[in-house]
C-alpha cells in the first residue's frame, strides 16, 4: 500500500507507476510485478460546505473549510498493489 498517492480519475497514475517504477529494479533489487491495483478517490481538500473553523462563514472552494485542510481537492489517496486476486 502506498499512502499520499495522487488520485487521477480513470486510474492513469496508478497504472503508470507499475511499468515506470515498480517493475524496474533499484539498487540491485529486482523489479516487482503486481497485476492487481486500486487507487480510490478521497475527500481531501474537497469543500465541506460548512463553516468548520467558525471564522468566515461557509466556504465553497478548497481552503480553510475543506475536508483535511488541503488546498487541492482529491489528492493524497492511497494505492494498493496486489500479486493475487484473493482479498
Amino acid at each position: 500500500m502506498l499512502n499520499e498517492f495522487d488520485y487521477v480519475p480513470g486510474g492513469a497514475a496508478v497504472r503508470l507507476l507499475q511499468p515506470n517504477y515498480l517493475r524496474t529494479g533499484h539498487h540491485g533489487a529486482p523489479g516487482m510485478h503486481f497485476p492487481y491495483v486500486h487507487a480510490g478517490p478521497v475527500n481531501t481538500g474537497v469543500p465541506s460546505g460548512v463553516d468548520l473553523d467558525g471564522r468566515n462563514g461557509v466556504v465553497t472552494e478548497p481552503r480553510s473549510d475543506a475536508y483535511a485542510q488541503d488546498a487541492y481537492g482529491y489528492r493524497d489517496s492511497f494505492a494498493v498493489h496486489r500479486a493475487s486476486a484473493r482479498w
